[in-house]
């Protein structure tokens, strides 16, 4: 029997449009009788609004940068990128395709050295990941490349992003997988008690290391490859929701 229940957001547990549909979110409400933890690559500000109509024990935000208990509404976890960092990144980078993210989910991008470093050097909030968008996956390697050698990269994700590639930078040791672990750890649970869901590769350490790794039907080959199971229905289509009830059952203790 699985005592937590992780979800990725996007592309997984809510739909194509960004929302959470009726039937999933019936089945939350009134089925589901494990504690519900998100874990996304989005911020908690825009996190927070997704599950507004539910109610969940933590959210995992910014891809493991933050932890959030739902019930105590505060955060109980979080690794920062500094500012420093950031600005190394820019001038490597020089791009205007550089946005900075931080705690009050605003986004820093300018294309002028001195503006960009002023605005970073300004603001009181936490950094918490780094965006970077590419035309071609030819820049996208090359770069990745350059951020390595200066031991600026943690985590790399790589997706297609509009007409290119999109890379986030996190801070060190901050990964969806080293998020769960601290929730285990947290809550005396064993992670091999722990079923996930997810579609993406940010999504590949914590469907690896939990008991149940459940890809979407719609998801990323890295994910497909490394997952335990793949839902029978798509994102669009309830496709975690109707996993759980079609063959999970009294595993995830549904009323």
């Amino acid at each position: 029997m699985y005592k937590l229940m992780i979800t990725d957001l996007d592309m997984t547990l809510l739909d194509s449009n960004k929302n959470l549909s009726e039937y999933t979110e019936k089945f939350i409400k009134e089925k589901l009788n494990v504690p519900l933890i998100a874990a996304t690559g989005r911020s908690l500000i825009e996190a927070k609004t997704f599950l507004k109509s539910v109610r969940a024990k933590y959210i995992i935000a910014a891809n493991g940068a933050v932890i959030y208990d739902c019930e105590s509404e505060k955060i109980i976890y979080e690794k920062c990128i500094s500012k420093e960092k950031c600005i190394k990144v820019y001038k490597l980078l020089k791009s205007d395709a550089v946005k900075v993210y931080s705690s009050l989910n605003k986004c820093f991008r300018d294309s002028e050295l001195d503006v960009f470093i002023s605005s970073i050097n300004d603001i009181e909030d936490k950094i918490y990941k780094i965006g970077v968008g590419f035309e071609n996956k030819d820049d996208y390697t090359e770069y990745k490349l350059r951020l390595d050698e200066l031991n600026l990269v943690n985590m790399c994700i790589e997706h297609p992003y509009k007409s290119g590639y999109y890379m986030e930078i996190s801070p060190e040791e901050s990964d969806k997988v080293n998020a769960i672990r601290y929730i285990a750890d947290l809550c005396h649970i064993d992670i091999k008690d722990m079923v996930a869901f997810g579609d993406g590769t940010n999504d590949v350490g914590m469907l690896k290391e939990v008991g149940l790794g459940v890809a979407m039907k719609n998801a990323m080959e890295g994910a497909l490859e490394v997952s335990d199971d793949v839902t029978e229905n798509t994102n669009d289509e309830d496709g975690v929701a109707k996993y759980i009830e079609e063959k999970l059952g009294e595993k995830l203790c549904i009323r």
